[in-house]
Parts: C-alpha cells; structure tokens; sequence
C-alpha cells in the first residue's frame, strides 16, 4: 500500500519573461506537496526519505496538423537540483529555488561518410566515419499558423521545462503536471553601447 503523494509543481518566478541568450537565467521554484489517505494510521504519518529531483529543458520544433503533429528536437539539458533527504509531514510542503540556464547552441549535427571494403575472403566490410560536426545557435521561440483551404497548418517552436521527481525505495505515488512550462526564448540581444557605435 502506497505511503502517500508527492505533487510535483515547478513555478516559473516570471512567467511571460523572455530570456535572451544562455547568459540570462530561467528562475523559479520547485514545489513538492506530500498527501496521504483518510486512513488513521496514515493521516499523521511524517515522510523521512531520499528525494531526487531533476530539471529538464527541452527544445522542440512542431510541425503539423490537428490530426497528425511531427517532432524534432532542438536541444535538451538536465540539471539535478536536489539529491538528499527531505522530512515532510501530511500537508506539508517543500520548495526547491532554481536557476537554469539554456545551453549556448542547438545539439550538433553530425555529417558521416560511409565506405565499404571487400576482404579477401569476398565478405564486404563497411566503416563509418564522421567528417563534419556543425552546431547553429539556438531559434527563437514562434508560433505561426497558416491555412491551407480549409485545413490548419501549424508551426511552433518550443522549449519546455519539466521537474522529475524521484523517491527510490519508498512506495510514494509521483503526480507530476501532465504539460512542462513553456519558457520563451530569443537571441542575445545587442548592448546599446554597440548599437550605438554602428550608428555612427
């Protein structure tokens, strides 16, 4: 029988910010809410135990319609913010500040060649090799809607910030939000000084 739940809620500190670059943070807090049942023997039990909880920022272009929706990914980064103990009792909370950063690129694209070679004893061997590895910086963050007759055609690009929680050893059920939040994301932005040297 389950020990209680943990309700897992990340809270953004700005919700509508954009952040410009790797250079400017994301920041908020993690909430960690601990329920158990009606039951007597349950209702004031205290939860000492290991908790883990890890940040993950991912970065996905969307693209599709309402029936059908392809994904590709643009980039993912993880950060444990918390590995240790916690005491919770019924009702009780647990809040867990953050910083997290975007990573300074899109994941690298790598370009391989393939070659084949027969041995002599007539079997085809084939080796691949990488020769290039390109990495772009990261799009900004867009939603664009187009429509083709009487269809939708959507574009997005996303990044998304999810919280996993983790209690190993302990039957404790893990309600995370069904959706991560939605951070927006640009290009650095130039400093004024250098705006204004240009113009001159």
């Amino acid at each position: 029988m389950s020990l209680g739940t943990l309700h897992v809620l990340p809270l953004l500190r700005e919700l509508n910010k954009v952040h410009y670059g790797s250079e400017d943070p994301i920041r908020g807090t993690v909430s960690v809410r601990y329920t158990t049942s009606k039951l007597k023997h349950h209702e004031h039990s205290e939860l000492f135990a290991h908790l883990r909880i890890e940040l993950r920022l991912t970065g996905r272009v969307e693209i599709g319609r309402a029936t059908s929706l392809k994904n590709a990914r643009i980039c993912v980064k993880s950060e444990v913010l918390h590995d240790g103990s916690v005491k919770l009792m019924p009702g009780s909370q647990a809040h867990y500040p953050f910083e997290i950063t975007f990573p300074p690129h899109a994941e690298p694209k790598f370009n391989t060649l393939v070659s084949a070679e027969q041995t002599d004893g007539g079997q085809w061997k084939f080796h691949k090799r990488t020769t290039s590895v390109t990495t772009e910086p990261l799009p900004p963050t867009l939603r664009s809607t187009e429509h083709e007759g009487v269809a939708k055609r959507a574009l997005a690009i996303r990044y998304i910030l999810d919280a996993v929680v983790e209690m190993p050893g302990f039957d404790v059920d893990v309600v995370h939000p069904p959706l991560g939040k939605d951070v927006l994301y640009d290009q650095p932005r130039i400093p004024a000084s250098a705006t204004a040297m240009l113009s001159e």
